[in-house]
């Protein structure tokens, strides 16, 4: 069967495979910004023959500076935030797009100000033909703490970074884990370094009120929340060596269209201001890498410099267009499509000896014509039936963690090539093969992996994950505080809104409980956060990431649907609105306990939190 003809161009199955799963990206549409034909263009992209003419930099190989990159005005990129988040006042400096065909990321650019011209995409970006000319949006550039995990940790011990450096940092973590339940000011501040906080977040709304007054220790609510905060971050200590670093970030890569930073230099702007900071611009060494990271050489360390005529953009790592090579191709092959890249400005993690890059340089696709739909099976299962990245990443770390050399081990070299070679398969078709003499014999005990054989690990891994066993045994020294009714709450008029609010309540429990009872969640605070470390049979079989990617899902429904009924009939804001917001409130924590469960849910007002604290803020003793 012959497949679409505007994919008749594509002669290798893979690419063609990626095509059609492009179609089906998850996006929001900024449906009320239309982009006409003579509103945006395809420009050329920036490669080493352009950057030749100007510079004494050469190379043998044809790199793409720009690749998966373009410009998107002021004036749209505005607009467009303001159609996809009406409520959010700063718009962000880049988007992860899809538009008639094309995919990448569109940076904001001064110069397309007040000109017709709403985008400029480069050549690289366009991946087929189409008249879909509705901006739609992946991501947006955003603040995101950094966090180390295992691979990252694996190349800084490498490169020379101390053990006792990196287990300081969570020693560091321990200690705001521990003190986040008695330490109101503790708990705040770590949440807002170590976790995403939309405005509708259960954790938002539990800072909002430590922050108004209470106390972790007397609301039940608050209590909860962080005690799943707390099980979350163990876990993924436990099991990933998860480590926030307060001195790095997450961010997505942009280029540089001034053409200002040398090859060596990035531009770097923190606006973080959930946590109160003002932006300001990193001017020190900076170690660059994304995950994964295999290689060595995929820690970069370059300089941070100040740039006023890149200002306009903040939470994004702005890269060169200059040099012999692109920093971001030297970092895992990466690219600008929407790549996250862990940065950090921390001296304690800058590497004493950085080691060159490795050659990302694809392998000669298979290439077919005509292709057909059999052709696309055929692939997939090649894919399925193919050395998965998890198998050659597990080999990895562990001939890393017992070879005196670490990732120079020959083996890691071989497996980081490998690996290369899996992330390119699904564009280039060409199967990679990982023989024998690569599979580990023995696992590290760090790895949990009771049904193979296992050894005493002396590496930097196995000190992380000991702490974190001996420390995970005293977690239970503060106990969960009564429901009691906090008088606060109490607002004149709130009586004509109790049935109401029963009606609310039942309907959202009973939803709740469904939840709860299909993954086997027993604790609604795990739930309500997404951070359930503990699950049922049923979901057993799954991987818990997507287990927990499932649970946001039908929690931000089930939240978004509350939300709509509640505010039915009367505005955000209102005086009616805290009065119902009271009523819910009282019918929560009046004595009532479901009948499916002897424990009490609680979350329901607090999914209206913003009344709740309104209602706080005006008492008397809180002004």
């Amino acid at each position: 069967t012959a497949l679409p003809i505007y994919f008749s161009d594509i002669t290798v199955v893979a690419k063609y495979a990626a095509r059609m799963g492009q179609c089906f990206t998850s996006t929001v549409s900024a449906s009320k910004c239309s982009v006409g034909k003579d509103e945006f263009e395809i420009i050329k992209d920036t490669t080493c023959e352009d950057v030749k003419k100007d510079t004494i930099y050469t190379t043998s190989r044809q790199y793409n500076f720009t690749d998966g990159i373009g410009k998107i005005s002021p004036e749209f990129s505005c607009a467009a935030w303001k159609c996809l988040r009406p409520d959010d006042r700063g718009t962000p400096s880049a988007f992860q797009i899809r538009f008639a065909g094309c995919k990448g990321v569109v940076v904001v650019d001064p110069s397309l100000s007040n000109k017709k011209l709403k985008l400029q995409l480069r050549e690289s970006m366009r991946k087929f033909e189409s008249d879909h000319y509705q901006l739609e949006v992946c991501n947006p550039s955003k603040y995101s703490p950094g966090f180390l995990n295992r691979q990252i940790i694996v190349l800084l011990s490498t490169l020379g970074v101390k053990d006792c450096k990196i287990l300081q940092k969570q020693d560091q973590m321990f200690s705001n884990i521990k003190q986040m339940l008695s330490d109101p000011k503790i708990a705040v501040n770590h949440l807002k370094l170590t976790t995403a906080l939309p405005p509708d977040s259960p954790v938002t709304a539990a800072i909002k009120m430590i922050e108004c007054g209470f106390s972790p220790e007397k609301e039940p609510y608050i209590h909860g929340i962080l005690r799943a905060c707390q099980a979350i971050h163990l876990e993924n200590l436990q099991r990933k060596a998860r480590i926030i670093v307060p001195k790095a970030v997450l961010l997505m890569g942009v280029i540089d269209e001034t053409n200002t930073l040398e090859y060596g230099q990035v531009f770097v702007q923190i606006d973080c201001q959930r946590a109160g900071i003002e932006p300001w611009v990193v001017e020190e060494p900076v170690a660059v890498t994304k995950s994964p990271c295999l290689y060595p050489g995929d820690v970069r360390v370059l300089n941070a410099r100040s740039v006023p005529a890149l200002f306009h953009l903040v939470n994004v790592i702005v890269f060169p267009a200059k040099g012999r090579r692109p920093h971001t191709d030297e970092i895992s092959g990466s690219d600008l499509d929407g790549d996250q890249y862990f940065v950090t400005w921390d001296p304690d993690l800058l590497p004493e000896k950085p080691s060159d890059p490795m050659d990302y340089s694809p392998k000669p696709p298979k290439e077919k014509k005509d292709i057909t739909i059999n052709d696309v099976q055929d692939f997939f299962i090649d894919f399925i039936q193919s050395a998965p990245l998890g198998v050659i990443a597990n080999a990895h770390l562990v001939h890393a963690d017992s070879s005196i050399s670490r990732a120079n081990d020959p083996k890691c070299i071989a497996l980081a090539k490998l690996h290369s070679e899996a992330v390119d398969f699904a564009k280039t078709g060409v199967l990679p093969n990982m023989g024998e003499s690569l599979r580990p014999k023995a696992y590290p005990d760090f790895m949990q992996k009771p049904d193979r054989i296992s050894y005493e690990s002396k590496g930097v891994l196995n000190k992380l994950f000991c702490k974190v066993k001996k420390f995970s045994i005293d977690t239970d020294s503060h106990t969960i505080p009564p429901v009691v009714v906090d008088p606060d709450f109490d607002l004149d008029g709130h009586e004509k809104y109790l049935e109401e609010a029963r009606t609310l309540l039942d309907s959202y429990n009973e939803e709740l409980q469904s939840v709860m009872h299909h993954y086997g969640i027993q604790d609604e605070f795990a739930l309500v956060t997404g951070n359930a470390t503990k699950l049922g049979k049923f979901a057993r079989h799954k991987k818990i990431h997507a287990v927990r990617v499932e649970i946001k899902t039908k929690m931000q429904d089930l939240v978004r649907a509350f939300r709509k009924e509640f505010y039915r009939g009367i505005a955000i804001n209102s005086h009616e609105a805290l009065q119902k917001a009271s009523a819910l409130y009282h019918v929560t924590y009046k004595n009532r306990t479901t009948v499916s469960t002897s424990q009490k849910l609680i979350s329901c007002p607090w999914i209206v939190v913003e009344n709740l604290y309104t209602i706080k803020k005006s008492k008397p003793h809180q002004k």
